[in-house]
């Protein structure tokens, strides 16, 4: 058995779709369950914005039906720029599963994700010069690991795959490349809680399980609904540019958020739908780095807008970019239970609810836009 525990929803189906791809049955769940009839759980506790206290509450919900559990592999699922409240997390699963020390290795060498001599790195860039430093809820202001991770009561150590481990302590895996992470899953012990990304996730299955195998792609059902909640700006601007070419873009202002032509704007997109089988929701450009607004109001009002908008279409197949604006979504479907059956790409993962009433596609925010929405929404002129 594979226990996974995530803060967010769309880094719980990126590990769901690395299960997948090596052949397991996998389960990802939004509630605290202690199911056990699947190869892989992946959990998704989706703190990672809430505050502190109601964080490391919702983790313990979590954690509570799972016993002392070294015999199975589990693995503590983080951002993989350390946003969230990453330490203290890890040190209450620490404490509820019986470790002492922790391997943490958050940075995805495949996406140019490092971290080398205590600094991380995005595709070459200080992660504080990078649009992370932005970020709405965690902005990442400094690029020193010890730094982002000080000051929560933890022992932090920032060490390379050939260093003497110590005893106790999160140890903090410095990692510039696939050969980095195949060194640090070869130094796993009973005696190491496993924490990271992506990338030390599938380098421990490709260890213990061999290669992963592709996904069936098939096309997806229409009508197709494209759901933006990110503020990235290749996203932004991919939008932008479907706007400027179709009518396929239907933008939520500030007057359509406070509610003023909401039923116009809902049959707008409804008929939209009907009409052309697909169709792009997301919040106005004029919104990005408005302060009038909070992250939570922007989500919790976007899952609102779209569960109007489900009630009035026939739509079976969506996809949600922006793991807190997806859980907002599925917390209103009252779907807990999801089975991942087709990675388009690294974190871009089409899911199946239990009862086969929807296909949804998670993408995280800062991840390339999979090729098959780029083939349904094509730009001529870019």
């Amino acid at each position: 058995m594979i226990r996974v525990f995530a803060d967010d929803l769309t880094g719980a189906a990126e590990l769901a779709g690395i299960c997948k791809e090596h052949a397991l049955n996998t389960l990802l769940t939004v509630v605290p369950t202690a199911a056990n009839h699947a190869e892989a759980i992946v959990y998704c506790t989706d703190s990672r914005s809430m505050d502190l206290a109601a964080a490391l509450n919702i983790t313990e919900q979590f954690l509570a039906p799972i016993s002392i559990a070294k015999e199975e592999m589990v693995y503590k699922k983080t951002d993989s720029v350390l946003r969230g409240h990453v330490v203290e997390e890890l040190l209450l699963q620490m404490q509820h599963l019986g470790y002492e020390r922790a391997l943490f290795i958050p940075e995805n060498p495949s996406m140019g994700r490092i971290i080398t001599n205590g600094q991380y790195f995005v595709n070459g860039e200080l992660l504080s010069e990078t649009a992370f430093a932005h970020d709405p809820e965690f902005p990442r202001k400094t690029a020193d690991v010890v730094s982002m991770l000080a000051g929560h009561g933890a022992d932090i150590h920032v060490m390379q795959c050939a260093d003497a481990l110590p005893e106790t302590g999160i140890i903090v895996g410095e990692a510039s490349c696939q050969e980095d992470l195949e060194k640090w899953a070869s130094r796993i012990d009973k005696e190491m809680m496993l924490a990271g990304g992506g990338d030390f996730f599938q380098a421990i299955l490709q260890q213990r399980l061999g290669n992963p195998r592709q996904t069936l792609i098939s096309p997806p059902q229409q009508p197709f609904l494209y759901i933006s909640g990110t503020s990235f700006q290749a996203s932004v601007s991919f939008i932008e540019s479907v706007a400027g070419e179709s009518g396929l873009v239907h933008y939520i202002d500030a007057a359509v958020l406070e509610g003023i032509g909401l039923q116009a704007w809902l049959s707008n997109c409804a008929n939209g739908l009907k009409e052309n089988q697909k169709a792009v929701v997301a919040f106005h450009p004029s919104l990005q780095g408005q302060t009038l607004y909070s992250a939570l109001m922007l989500r919790d009002r976007m899952a609102s807008i779209i569960i109007a908008l489900l009630s009035m279409t026939s739509i079976k197949e969506i996809m949600i970019e922006g793991g807190s604006t997806a859980m907002a979504i599925l917390d209103e479907l009252d779907l807990p239970y999801w089975v991942p059956n087709t990675v388009f790409g690294r974190g871009v993962v089409r899911m199946q609810d239990a009862h086969q009433q929807y296909a949804i596609t998670l993408k995280p925010g800062s991840y390339p836009l999979p090729d098959y929405i780029h083939s349904l929404f094509p730009i001529i002129h870019q």
